[in-house]
């Protein structure tokens, strides 16, 4: 019994603390569509919490590994100079994205928070033929909106990995188990020392 309830617990102590800052990933495989499947304003990742601005389904290549584990991710619609536009709902707190650049050049990505203040930009200059490379974001508080755009439209993502911010109920659930188990830990080493 007493290891039983050691075990739960910890379990406890676990699940709350683990639940604060989940990791979601997406490859783009989760959604399979027809190469060239326009994203704005469909519901496709809805389930993901994404929404996309100017930003088009790609089947790509075998070029695109290691940037992501398959052949699809998503590009800018309409070419050149134009941002492809990730939204996160809830807003996150950090992310991460792999990229593959086919023809080189430059590449810009900037975070941004919900009320369109811009929290950074990052680039690379100076890419020739196919690259690959990733972008992170993180301690810059809530990002809402990252964008991206290189010199030739030919910029495709394969990989998002992104923290959401919990919703505050959940943050209650889940500090409530967290300190449930700390106080079932206590209780059984109180116990078993009298």
């Amino acid at each position: 019994m007493k290891r039983w309830t050691v075990g739960l617990a910890a379990l406890l102590t676990l699940v709350g603390a683990g639940q604060a800052q989940a990791v979601i990933v997406v490859e783009f495989d989760e959604v399979v569509l027809i190469n060239l499947t326009p994203l704005d304003g469909t519901s496709h990742y809805d389930p993901w919490g994404l929404s996309f601005e100017d930003t088009t389904y790609y089947a790509i290549d075998d070029r695109f590994p290691p940037a992501g584990v398959d052949d699809y991710g998503i590009t800018t619609t309409t070419g050149p100079e134009n941002e492809m536009t990730v939204v996160f709902t809830p807003v996150v707190t950090q992310v991460r994205f792999d990229w593959l650049s086919i023809i080189g050049n430059s590449i810009f990505a900037t975070a941004y928070d919900s009320s369109d203040v811009l929290l950074q930009t990052q680039s690379v200059t100076g890419l020739s033929g196919t690259t690959r490379g990733s972008f992170t974001f993180s301690g810059l508080g809530d990002i809402a909106k990252t964008t991206f755009h290189d010199g030739t439209g030919m910029i495709g993502v394969g990989r998002l990995e992104y923290s959401p911010i919990p919703e505050p109920a959940s943050v209650i659930v889940w500090s409530l188990l967290g300190a449930l188990g700390i106080a079932v830990g206590w209780w059984t080493r109180r116990r078993k020392a009298a």
